[in-house]
């Protein structure tokens, strides 16, 4: 029989918030999970939460979906956004208080790059928040070396705001940006813009700037969507509130999304660009 509607049987195992969807997926395929009392290898399987038993090494799983967990994280230089590096090079979560939950990373801060970065146990929150489509906003603060023989122009800003294609046939969508007073650091050779974009292309600002010839120096994410990184200390995490993630939510699939995480029009959820950096 072949089962139309619901979700996967790894979807809906990961979607209790117990487990990731590699850790479902591996679950199902270690012969670990039973569907309806019948062992269950197939991670594609749809399944209906309200009327099918899972269990897993023989302990039922109640396939309610766990409410969406928010946090803002003020991410500092020198940390890694992934769970593990190849290189032992600090992550963010070896910088996270013990007790958490198991989190993602909403978009990814390069190494070098500071400031905001939001954590969410849910993956179809993330996929909507990333999404261009759904026009949530990501705003930076760039310190510019821009040498003492030339400066940013009103013709760079304007072609930001028209946007950019680069050499490589890289097309950016068009990016508001305004140049600030100098800051600490700032001064002569050196100029602070400010800068809002909705896609968040692979290090998207610095290669912005490189197309002028210029180099990014410091990289601030101010903020994301309606979250501003605020007075939030680097290293500090602080949970949203949940009425907030539930608007939220709601407004996202309102303006681009759909219940359960985006899809392409042919039903399939657009994969997550886990191994980009925005900036």
């Amino acid at each position: 029989m072949v089962r139309q509607g619901g979700s996967t049987l790894e979807k809906a195992i990961a979607a209790t918030g117990r487990w990731s969807r590699s850790q479902s997926a591996s679950l199902i395929s270690q012969n670990r999970v039973t569907l309806n009392d019948a062992p269950c290898r197939r991670p594609s399987l749809r399944v209906d939460r309200g009327t099918d038993v899972v269990a897993i090494d023989g302990e039922r799983v109640h396939l309610r979906e766990a409410a969406a967990r928010l946090w803002r994280f003020h991410k500092p230089t020198g940390l890694i956004t992934t769970r593990s590096d190849p290189q032992g090079r600090p992550t963010i979560h070896s910088a996270l208080p013990p007790g958490l939950p198991r989190m993602m990373t909403v978009g990814r801060l390069d190494i070098a790059t500071e400031g905001l970065l939001l954590l969410t146990t849910s993956g179809p929150l993330a996929r909507l928040l990333e999404l261009p489509s759904t026009g949530v906003e990501r705003r930076y603060c760039a310190q510019i070396a821009t040498g003492t023989e030339r400066g940013i122009t009103a013709d760079m800003i304007g072609a930001l705001g028209c946007g950019l294609t680069l050499s490589d046939g890289t097309r950016f969508r068009p990016i508001r940006a305004e140049t600030l007073a100098p800051k600490d650091g700032g001064g002569k050779g050196h100029a602070w813009v400010r800068m809002t974009l909705v896609e968040g292309k692979k290090h998207e600002v610095r290669r912005a700037w490189a197309h002028f010839g210029f180099t990014v120096t410091r990289l601030v994410r101010e903020s994301f969507g309606p979250f501003e990184l605020g007075r939030l200390q680097p290293g500090q995490v602080e949970e949203v509130q949940p009425v907030e993630v539930e608007r939220l939510t709601r407004r996202l699939k309102n303006d681009g999304g759909q219940p359960g995480g985006s899809t392409d029009g042919q039903g399939k959820a657009p994969p997550r660009r886990s191994r980009d950096f925005e900036t």
